[in-house]
């Protein structure tokens, strides 16, 4: 990206987006909501989404939330070619840039692949050891309450009791924690000790 004129990286929706001039045309996604994929999501003309996802599903999906906008999902850890791979991105700047930025755009990349595969537990940290323990013990636990079940919501682990969940493992700030359900009134208290803070997407419910 950075041979691209004036891009910036911004982190936005859980990941790097990239932009020009304010304008976003690709982010990058690790496991988004537990999907388990290695992805750029692109900015691409009309029609083409449905072309390549037909034409090679391997590489290619409609993406959350800016697929019905016509973004093409893009896998890339599949074996797609790193040419390829470019000649989508600088579509999808074109797409956005003003003119005089995309006439300076170089007509080739020098683009290095990756020189490893991604382990497991880079995708999805829940594979690691550590996430593992942590997940069979809340499971040891939890099963010896009531009607308790274990799900999965955006690609964590969730712990019912019924329908309703009281208890979630979560990488959202890049570290494994927990979020308990607690009630308002709990929840103030709590967070006056340092060990506790207001869990994201879900503290304002309790």
């Amino acid at each position: 990206m950075a041979q691209l004129p004036e891009v910036e990286e911004v982190e936005a929706h859980g990941g790097p987006t990239f932009r020009v001039r304010g304008r976003m045309f690709a982010t990058y996604m690790i496991n988004h909501h537990g999907d388990g994929r290695v992805a750029l999501n692109l900015v691409a003309p009309h029609g083409a989404q449905a072309a390549f996802v037909k034409m090679s599903p391997r590489f290619y999906f409609v993406p959350q939330y800016v697929g019905p906008r016509g973004w093409l999902g893009v896998e890339l850890d599949k074996g797609l070619g790193w040419e390829t791979v470019c000649e989508h991105v600088r579509e999808a700047y074109a797409m956005v840039a003003p003119a005089k930025l995309v006439q300076a755009v170089k007509k080739e990349f020098d683009v290095r692949p990756p020189s490893r595969k991604f382990r497991s537990e880079e995708i999805d940290p829940f594979q690691g050891k550590v996430a593992k323990a942590v997940v069979k013990r809340l499971d040891a636990m939890s099963g010896r309450l009531p009607e308790t079940t274990r799900s999965a919501a955006f690609g964590c682990p969730i712990w019912k009791a019924g329908a309703k969940t009281f208890l979630c493992a979560h990488y959202y700030t890049g570290r494994l924690k927990l979020s308990f359900w607690v009630g308002a009134a709990r929840q103030k208290e709590l967070v006056k000790d340092r060990r506790f803070e207001i869990s994201r997407y879900t503290g304002h419910n309790g």
